[in-house]
């Protein structure tokens, strides 16, 4: 081939390398954004729940992003799969892909199952995974309902009134794992009670970039559920504005998306002033690439609060004095991480301990939060003591405990 030939030939290479460099890797029809809403209404919130669907219903969608839900209610056979799509003029374009079914939606299969239905129908550079139901932390404490007046036979997350099902963390993660691969969801938004904790987010760190969740409860409603004007009030995290606000910059990054719900939280309950709206109220933003540094550092302190404490054990006992002495949250059990922190540091001045604390309020594994209704400067992520658990239960040991002691974040942690 002569030099004229090759010189051809290796602008030809380059274009084509150009040409690839420029095109970006996606599936035909991929947008930019999906959101996936997984709406457990099989419970005593299917009201609010319906309520927050029929607001999604309405707004007007471009074609740069989808919405999507499944959803399940209290009544056998209302389960329904659907895309969610509105014009300027308040057409629906929606489709419905299920109905007149009835899924389990507090099994790790069923939410798993879903999103490898939408990430597969429905492909985007970006995807966002609400699920919306009750839940109450990491722990299964499923042999005292009656104690803490539960109607259900757990407090783990996503329970389904009609199976009795709910989901565990651990099994959730593993399940949707498998379904992402080597991929994550950009966003998991736990719009539910207790999810706000170091072991629920170590988890949701395999699977997801950022997480949004409360480490306290989550209020849904204010007085009377049937009352109209008082439901109204009580939207819990404002998940049905994420359509509207990424539809507005598609670029946003999720970093930003994270944070706009926690605003939106605070704005929506900042202003309450009855008595039920004064119980304090809680939304985190966490940055999960930065939960392992968290480990790290909890390890270390243990660590060097156990190797100190064996050569003099008063720092036990005045470690004891000052957990005694933690505000505690509304689950038995639960407690402000960097509050259990700040108590290791105080009765022992390791600098592990303020190591943790400082990262744990410095906003970069914590990106954003808001506590309503508390003097009480809480870090914004909690941790299950079972020694607190035991207090209240006479000791007794639990299935619960034990499928705590299971998950992943004790089993690379120090449980002492």
């Amino acid at each position: 081939m002569g030099r004229k030939g090759t010189i051809i030939v290796i602008c030809l290479f380059f274009c084509v390398l150009e040409i690839c460099n420029n095109v970006e890797a996606k599936t035909p029809g991929q947008k930019e954004w999906t959101i996936l809403y997984y709406y457990n209404a099989d419970n005593n919130m299917w009201r609010k729940f319906y309520q927050i669907i029929e607001q999604l219903k309405h707004l007007e969608i471009s074609d740069n992003i989808n919405v999507v839900v499944q959803q399940d209610g209290p009544l056998v056979g209302d389960g329904m799969r659907r895309c969610l799509k509105h014009s300027a003029a308040g057409e629906d374009l929606g489709v419905v892909y299920e109905q007149g079914v009835e899924y389990d939606m507090g099994t790790e299969t069923t939410l798993a199952a879903f999103v490898k239905w939408g990430l597969d129908n429905f492909p985007a550079k970006r995807t966002i995974l609400v699920v919306n139901g009750h839940g109450a932390g990491i722990v299964n404490f499923s042999t005292v309902g009656s104690f803490l007046n539960s109607p259900v036979n757990s407090l783990a997350s996503s329970i389904d009134d009609t199976s009795g099902s709910y989901f565990s963390d651990k099994k959730l993660r593993k399940e949707l794992k498998q379904v992402l691969g080597n991929r994550k969801l950009d966003l998991f938004v736990y719009n539910s009670c207790y999810m706000g904790g170091i072991e629920v987010v170590h988890e949701l760190s395999q699977i997801a970039e950022y997480a949004v969740a409360s480490e306290d409860h989550i209020i849904l409603v204010k007085g009377n559920m049937s009352q109209r004007e008082e439901v109204n009030k009580g939207i819990g995290i404002p998940v049905h504005l994420l359509p509207t606000f990424i539809d507005n910059d598609l670029e946003v990054s999720t970093e930003e998306v994270a944070k706009f719900l926690v605003k939106e939280y605070e704005r929506s309950y900042n202003s309450f002033t009855s008595t039920v709206e004064q119980l304090q109220y809680t939304l985190a933003a966490y940055d999960l690439s930065k939960t392992s540094k968290v480990s790290f550092l909890y390890n270390e302190m243990i660590e060097e609060f156990n190797q100190l404490s064996s050569i003099d054990p008063t720092h036990y006992s005045n470690f004891y004095r000052e957990f005694l002495s933690l505000p505690k949250l509304q689950v038995i059990g639960y407690l402000d991480l960097g509050f259990v922190a700040k108590a290791v540091y105080n009765s022992s001045s390791l600098n592990s301990a303020a190591d943790l604390i400082k990262y744990l309020y410095s906003g970069d594994f914590i990106i954003d939060k808001t506590i309503i209704n508390s003097e009480n400067n809480l870090a914004g992520i909690s941790i299950f003591i079972p020694y607190d658990f035991y207090f209240y239960l006479d000791k007794n040991l639990t299935d619960g405990i034990n499928e705590y002691f299971d998950i992943s974040w004790i089993s690379n942690s120090h449980k002492s």
